[in-house]
């Protein structure tokens, strides 16, 4: 269930120096108490993890002892540092997991607020450079969707299903128009690996006119039902495969390129229209 709160006068003060627009929604990710106890898991975890290598490393000390092999031989020291070497990792791990833990979430219709540990973030919808999504399995089998929003001015930002999609979108709405503007004026559209221009869609030195669009699809594949990846599907008419398939790695946003394509055929078919 998603929870609405009142952000900090700071935010407020940040947003409007920022030139962030209007808060449109405001989130904590995660309520304190479940906040707390998802700390207390890992660091139980990381105790369990780290005595059980602790063991081992004692335990393969002595059988090194007892086969004859000095504590100070060279392999002693490797083994030694690869059971100690794992705890260590992972405190790290977690140590940087708390650290980049979103606190706050607010979407602008300008950018986002983020709020990590102390330190508050402000991303306009331009420096954002991509927004990647896929599926993540949970325990009961069912896939949930996860967003990694990247951005030139800070670290990767993942997001669940409900935040994930108002970013998206609102990201989407803010950049469609000057997408448009562009195409109108003549120039080619870039969109990651296609380029858009009066032609149609062209992909690497494959070209799809506008009117042999039949459909743009965007949902998710499946690899041996373990791995989830987001795609983009362009139908060309009177063809029953997919002409070209694209993947989060190839596209800044596949949702972006999804209505951007969509919105330009429109205008196509409009214009065809009248001609004929």
């Amino acid at each position: 269930m998603e929870q609405k709160f009142t952000f900090s006068d700071e935010a407020n003060v940040q947003a409007a120096i920022a030139g962030l627009g209007k808060p449109l929604r405001e989130y904590s990710p995660q309520s304190k108490k479940a906040m707390v106890i998802s700390m207390a898991s890992d660091f139980l975890s990381w105790l369990i993890i780290t005595a059980l290598f602790a063991a081992l490393a004692i335990l393969t000390h002595s059988l090194l002892e007892i086969s004859g092999i000095t504590r100070d031989s060279l392999r002693t020291l490797v083994i030694m540092a690869i059971y100690f070497f794992i705890p260590v990792w992972m405190g790290i791990f977690l140590l940087r997991k708390y650290l980049l833990m979103v606190r706050r979430l607010v979407i602008c219709t300008g950018g986002i607020l983020t709020l990590r540990g102390s330190r508050l973030e402000v991303t306009t919808w331009e420096q954002i450079t991509a927004i990647k999504t896929g599926l993540r399995p949970v325990y009961d089998d069912i896939p949930t969707i996860i967003y990694r929003i990247k951005s030139n001015n800070g670290p990767l930002l993942t997001l669940d299903s409900t935040m994930g999609a108002l970013v998206e979108a609102q990201y989407v709405e803010a950049n469609t128009p000057s997408l448009l503007a562009q195409y109108e004026s003549g120039a080619p559209l870039a969109l990651g690996k296609l380029r858009l221009d009066f032609t149609g869609i062209m992909l690497q030195t494959h070209l799809l006119p506008w009117h042999d669009i039949e459909a743009v699809r965007y949902d998710f594949e499946a690899i041996r039902d373990i791995r989830y990846f987001s795609r983009l599907s362009i139908f060309q008419r009177g063809s029953g495969k997919a002409w070209a398939v694209l993947r989060s790695r190839d596209l800044p946003s596949l949702e972006l390129a999804r209505k951007v394509i969509e919105q330009i055929q429109a205008k196509q078919d409009e214009k065809n229209s009248i001609i004929t």
